[in-house]
């Protein structure tokens, strides 16, 4: 068989390249030993002037020079502590002061405020606001004594979220037409025209009580008649004694999401004392898949239907209720999305709820609490889905 050639690197002279680079490196390692010796005899040789010796000192002590370079020569090493120019070599400690007067010259201007004599003092850190307490401000109308420890029943830190006055403005129109509807046959079942201002609006039931904002913010969007008091409303259901049971139309709330308390809200809903009432909840969108909620309104002959927002429901967290997370999203929010689970009593009145949805009067505020003329319909601003297969169109809608 023909042999393969072989390619070589190998230049006109026969040798490689790396051939060539170690005879190169032979060739200046002597030449480094040759003045190596010549340096050498030149020290033992009297007869060279002092300043050219200084000067071949010199050029061995600086960094590319070494100890052991000088000693093979005959000359004094380098001193340590001592820099080539003859200069000490600052300490550690040295090194410390100035990064501590470095440290000191970044530190702001603290503010200066009037003391109580009048002249200028500089204010304290601690005096400062903390960007967790500007983010946590306290409602307007809320109640500034309410801790976690205050509370007669046992919390959960993070439960402590008020539902924003948005979520509550999505629900208005619904009910309004809700109020209308039963206003209308009380009204015709008592035969009584009666101007009281109590007969002018429904009552509503919200038995989670957090710092009580809910009260004021219904009341803001025409809901004046609000039951939310600091009870435990477990034992106010399971009591025999009726009359501690508030007297109320439609429930509305925002329940804890730890827990079972969803669960136990749900099996309330079907208990006699509420009587068939409609219902509000503003609950995580995962509820509608589970258990303890699909075989109450099967069993009960329920069909509610859902309002989901387009835009996610943002909830602050009352001054002082629970410690501040790293996480500026779960500080100020619920780690899940919410929507809206709405039961307007019984078949015709829940569908009246919904086709009021569609029409052209059901409207919103845009921004409630700023702007109180301004109106959008509710449809541009949420979603609707009469079933679980409706939330699932909805999903694949907003995914496309």
């Amino acid at each position: 068989m023909p042999k393969k050639e072989v390619s070589s690197n190998h230049g006109e002279d026969g040798l490689s390249s790396q051939d060539n680079k170690k005879k190169k490196r032979k060739k200046k390692h002597k030449k480094r030993k040759k003045e190596n010796i010549k340096e050498e005899e030149a020290t033992n040789d009297n007869s060279i002037p002092p300043s050219k010796r200084q000067k071949t000192e010199h050029r061995n002590a600086q960094p590319g020079g070494t100890a052991k370079k000088a000693s093979k020569l005959g000359l004094s090493s380098p001193v340590p502590g001592l820099r080539s120019n003859g200069k000490e070599v600052p300490s550690s400690g040295t090194h410390k002061k100035k990064r501590k007067k470095k440290k000191d010259r970044r530190v702001k201007h603290k503010p200066k405020v009037n003391g109580p004599d009048g002249t200028e003092t500089a204010k304290s850190e601690a005096d400062l606001p903390r960007d967790d307490e500007a983010v946590q401000e306290p409602k307007h109308g809320s109640d500034p004594d309410a801790t976690t420890a205050s509370f007669p029943y046992p919390t959960e830190p993070d439960d402590h979220c008020e539902s924003p006055l948005i979520a509550y403005a999505h629900i208005q129109p619904l009910l309004l037409q809700l109020q209308s509807s039963m206003l209308t046959s009380k009204s015709k079942s008592n035969n009584n025209n009666n101007n009281n201002n109590n007969n002018k609006h429904i009552k509503i039931y919200d038995p989670y009580y957090c710092n009580g904002a809910v009260i004021e913010n219904l009341a803001s969007l025409g809901f004046p008649s609000v039951h939310n008091r600091k009870e435990d409303c477990y034992q106010v259901w399971s009591s025999d004694d009726h009359s501690s049971y508030p007297e109320f139309d439609v429930l509305c709330t925002n329940p804890p999401y730890s827990a079972d308390h969803m669960e136990k809200l749900i099996q309330h809903l079907t208990s006699q004392k509420m009587k068939g009432k409609p219902w509000f909840l503003l609950m995580p969108d995962f509820v509608h898949k589970k258990d303890y909620f699909l075989s109450q309104m099967k069993q009960h002959n329920m069909l509610p239907f859902y309002l989901v927002p387009k835009k996610r429901y943002v909830y602050l967290p009352p001054k002082s209720f629970r410690e501040a997370k790293k996480s500026d999203v779960h500080k100020k929010s619920s780690p899940f999305h919410s929507m809206w689970y709405i039961w307007g009593g019984n078949k015709q009145q829940n569908e009246r709820l919904i086709q009021h949805y569609f029409t052209n009067q059901c409207t919103v505020l845009v921004e409630p609490g700023n702007d109180e003329t301004a109106r959008t319909p509710l449809q541009q601003v949420v979603d609707l889905a009469r079933s679980k297969s409706g939330l699932r169109d909805l999903r694949r809608k907003h995914q496309k």
